[in-house]
C-alpha cells in the first residue's frame, strides 16, 4: 500500500509542476463538458492552478521542520 500512495504523490507532483498544461487539457475536456470555450479556459485554468497550489501546500506540510 504504502508504495502505491508513494507513486501516487509522484504523479500528482509531476502533474503540479505544470500547471498551464494541466490547465490546456482541462479547457479541451471541460469545452467539450460546457460548449462554451471561454468558460472551459477560464475554468481550467482555475482549477488547474489551484490543484498546483494545493499541491506545493501539501508538499511545504511534509517537510521537516526546523527547530
Amino acid at each position: 500500500m504504502k508504495g502505491v500512495l508513494s507513486k501516487l504523490g509522484n504523479i500528482v507532483s509531476a502533474v503540479a509542476a505544470r500547471p498551464l498544461s494541466v490547465g490546456l487539457l482541462l479547457t479541451v475536456i471541460f469545452w467539450i463538458l460546457l460548449g462554451n470555450f471561454v468558460v472551459a479556459a477560464f475554468a481550467g485554468l482555475l482549477v488547474s492552478f489551484f490543484i498546483a497550489a494545493a499541491v506545493s501546500v501539501w508538499k511545504l506540510n511534509r517537510r521537516p521542520r526546523d527547530k
